[in-house]
């Protein structure tokens, strides 16, 4: 039996393997998508965080009592150059290779849409890299159409700049 539901507590540890997988994953097709020496920590924090908030939405997949896949959401002002609203912004689906397009992808995101109707949002907007055409796939069977292209011209690599040596107003 499978279920889709919100993220608890518990589902620490399962959310979080995948989500190491979705970062590897997205950094194997490009090497661009280098995470942060700190990104496990920062996402276990978020994860701890959104599984309370009213403005983010954690859901997970479970396959007899084995989480197998999620999606993380949050309700956003929608941009000013569309109409006043809101809209929820995907900012991750992953399932477990294992269990991918048996539908655990699908019906996460129909659990998002309704979470995103109950709030009202005239939108869901999410994001994917560019060589990951499995995932545009996914986003275009599920519905997606595109509404914007984000391009990236990458600079040498350099020092990251010195701290300051002095506190400034509004600057740590």
């Amino acid at each position: 039996m499978s279920t889709i539901r919100r993220a608890h507590r518990a589902d620490a540890p399962a959310v979080a393997d995948l989500w190491r997988r979705l970062y590897e994953a997205q950094y194997r097709l490009d090497g661009r998508f280098q995470p942060a020496p700190d990104a496990l920590a920062r996402w276990e924090n978020d994860f701890r965080e959104w599984i309370h908030s009213d403005l983010h939405r954690i859901l997970v997949a479970e396959r007899e009592g084995e989480v197998v896949g999620f999606a993380t959401a949050q309700l956003r002002v929608s941009p000013p150059i569309f109409a006043p609203g809101y809209e929820v912004f995907v900012d991750q689906v992953f399932v477990h290779p294992d269990f991918r397009r048996v539908g655990y992808g699908k019906r996460l995101i129909e659990a998002v849409k309704e979470w995103a109707a109950e709030r009202g949002a005239r939108r869901i907007t999410a994001g994917t890299a560019y060589r990951n055409t499995e995932a545009a796939a996914f986003w275009e069977r599920c519905g997606a159409e595109p509404l914007a292209v984000t391009l990236s011209i990458e600079l040498q690599e350099a020092e990251p700049p010195a701290q300051p040596k002095e506190k400034r107003l509004g600057f740590v």
